[in-house]
């Protein structure tokens, strides 16, 4: 089982029933998951797998290593000069490593394009959620939770990491978990950072025991889809 950490920690969310099975859901789906009073500011996903994570790129490494042992004992195997049995066993095991590394080179990348085909991500006034085609996982929106941005085109941001199964020198792998390679990501940081300020404002206002004559709002009242 795979273990996210993160400044704030995420939720685990209740099964989402999707209406398009194998696409993802829908905002109409999204909509459902929302608690009484939350609102849907923006709903997106990916444009592309993005980068390999640090365990995809090891299994890539191992992968091509692999392949290229198997690329050599292969056609020496076939045309060596030497008894059957002994042509047999090198070809066979320059085969066995030729599959075997060619299963690490291809195997992550397609699990990658699925997940990303799959990913859905939605911001409300109070969560940040994910969707990544098995699992759903929201992020309350509060002052201090881990908010890192990478701008670029598509851009991502990252709210913490998951745990992954393949260990390093005994250590775990991680991959960066929250909205990853969107083509709005500045306008829905600004959107995040807007929200974190209401709930400081609120937070102020609670402790002096002052009430708000006009509460703050988003950058944006409507819900938007990217």
């Amino acid at each position: 089982m795979s273990q996210t950490r993160s400044s704030s920690g995420p939720s685990a969310g209740p099964v989402m029933g999707v209406s398009a099975p194998g696409l993802g859901p829908t905002p109409e789906d999204w909509a459902l998951m929302l608690e009484p009073g939350e609102t849907m500011l923006w709903w997106g996903r990916p444009l592309s797998e993005g980068r390999a994570d640090s365990g995809t790129r090891i299994l890539t490494l191992i992968g091509g290593l692999f392949f290229l042992i198997g690329a050599l004992f292969t056609p020496i195997g076939i045309l060596a000069d030497a008894e059957l049995m002994f042509r047999l066993i090198f070809s066979g095991l320059g085969l066995i490593f030729a599959i075997t590394g060619a299963g690490l080179l291809i195997v992550p990348r397609l699990q990658r394009r699925r997940r990303a085909a799959l990913t859905q991500y939605a911001l409300s006034d109070r969560r940040a959620l994910v969707f990544d085609g098995e699992t759903f996982q929201n992020w309350p929106i509060q002052p201090g939770m881990r908010l890192d941005y990478q701008p670029g085109q598509p851009g991502s941001l990252i709210f913490g990491e998951e745990r992954q199964a393949l260990m390093v020198n005994d250590r775990p792998t991680y991959r960066p978990c929250g909205f990853l390679n969107i083509a709005d990501a500045a306008q829905v940081l600004g959107q995040i950072r807007a929200l974190q300020a209401n709930q400081l404002q609120a937070n102020q206002l609670q402790r002096t025991g002052a009430a708000p004559e006009n509460p703050p709002k988003t950058d944006q009242d409507e819900t938007h889809y990217g």
